[in-house]
């Protein structure tokens, strides 16, 4: 990859790198070898990988040659590798035909992404080494906990192997004792030391285009990059904007990238429910009626307010509903135990603002609410698929209800099912018993 110069930076790359000058640092540092640490006289173009190259015979022994490892799959249940596994795993762990690479990868939400990168993960790292050697950076700490407990299942088996969390909620740094770390970019900026650095062989970024926006997270994102000996860069996400993926492609050596295309990223188990409530005072009716006619599973609800969130909630503690709440309001502590009440299935309805809209997974959740709309202030399409992709994950069915009210909320939808093609189903506000049929039956079933 040619070197760009200060001039070629735009300007807005300056300022999120600190005047360009950490961009070009790292950039020069991941152009200067691939990988393999071979050097090239002139990078292949950017590779592209569609859907299409999963056959019916692909298997994880195709990829996967630890036995501990295996184990670990056998035990989750997992029987063969899903299509971002089987796409990911030749790039992340090379075969014979060709060397690992940097990766981009982009994949609906619910189909495996975590797995993917923890296998990759797994089968990298040396047990036999007590030396930090992976490094995953999640935006928030429930979706770093999340992870790692993920890789932490799945190398149970694995003897000497330890996953280190490196979150906190006072800002001081964590000691760092594993062989995998999973964290919080400020915590980590923090808590590494080049001598935990030395030994770092890939770093991967979950929710990538979170990472990789302007702002506070792009900067952190990069500064741990520079950190590292020219790691293998994993980045894993559903949705990535075009600046984000220009910025990506341009400064991460050449990477393969997965893609999917748009039209194919929203969860075809998933039902699409549209209620026009006509004002927003009668969003709370609604919600009731909805409590009354249909037996509810896991829930999920979104508002865009802190004091909406707590008004529902309380509106469903009321009614005998077990409920946790979750918004960015909350201590660090809060919002764990709020989470954990949730996931270990304690409360049957969480009531949340966006900050949990991305990467938390629970397989019971059946049914999300959007009781507003996203914010049409923070990529309202996007979000909106993340906050419906909290369902129907895994093959599982789901349905995705929204509350429609005013002009903006319309053009919202529309331009989801321009974008997503998805097909939305209309329910009349004073019919909401008709919903229960779609919790019985997954969509494409």
């Amino acid at each position: 990859m040619a070197e760009a110069s200060a001039e070629a930076v735009p300007a807005a790359e300056k300022k999120a790198a600190g005047e360009g000058k950490e961009i070009e640092e790292i950039s020069k540092s991941l152009a200067k070898k691939d990988v393999s640490e071979e050097e090239e006289d002139k990078p292949a173009p950017v590779g592209v990988r569609l859907e299409g190259h999963l056959t019916s015979d692909t298997k994880f022994e195709d990829f996967i040659t630890k036995e501990d490892l295996l184990r670990g799959i056998r035990q989750k249940g997992w029987s063969t590798p899903s299509q971002i596994q089987a796409l990911s795993l030749p790039i992340i762990l090379g075969t014979k035909e060709a060397k690992k690479k940097n990766l981009i990868a982009q994949a609906k939400t619910g189909s495996g992404k975590t797995g993917a990168f923890a296998l990759g993960i797994l089968q990298t790292v040396d047990a036999r080494s007590a030396a930090p050697q992976a490094l995953v950076v999640c935006h928030t700490r429930e979706l770093a906990i999340q992870s790692a407990s993920e890789i932490r299942k799945l190398s149970e088996f694995m003897e000497g192997l330890k996953i280190a969390e490196c979150v906190n909620t006072d800002g001081r740094k964590v000691a760092i004792s594993g062989q995998v770390v999973v964290g919080t970019p400020g915590t980590l900026l923090k808590s590494l030391t080049p001598p935990l650095c030395a030994k770092m062989k890939m770093v991967i970024f979950d929710e990538a285009d979170m990472m990789f926006e302007e702002g506070n997270f792009k900067d952190s994102s990069i500064k741990i990059v520079k950190m590292l000996r020219s790691p293998q860069v994993l980045l894993f996400s559903a949705t990535y904007t075009e600046k984000v993926t220009n910025f990506c492609e341009r400064y991460i050596h050449n990477p393969e990238t997965i893609r999917i295309s748009e039209d194919k990223l929203s969860i075809d188990t998933i039902w699409h429910v549209t209620v026009d409530v006509k004002t927003p005072k009668n969003r709370l009716d609604c919600l009731r009626d909805l409590l009354q006619d249909v037996a509810l599973g896991s829930t999920i609800i979104f508002a865009n307010r802190k004091d909406t969130v707590k008004e529902v909630a309380e509106e469903m503690r009321e009614r005998g509903v077990a409920v946790s709440v979750f918004h960015g309001g909350m201590t660090p502590e809060e919002r764990t135990k709020a989470y954990n009440l949730f996931i270990e299935n304690k409360t049957t309805m969480l009531v949340a603002t966006d900050v949990l809209s991305r990467g938390i997974d629970n397989p019971t959740v059946n049914m999300v609410v959007n009781y507003d709309m996203p914010n049409v202030k923070y990529d309202a399409v996007r979000t909106y698929l993340h906050r419906t992709g909290r369902t129907g994950r895994f093959g599982h069915g789901g349905v995705a209800i929204n509350f429609l009210y005013g002009s903006q909320s319309q053009e919202i939808l529309e331009s989801v099912e321009q974008k997503y093609k998805i097909e939305f189903v209309s329910v009349d506000k004073d019919n909401l018993e008709e919903i229960g049929k779609f919790l019985k039956k997954p969509k494409n079933a």
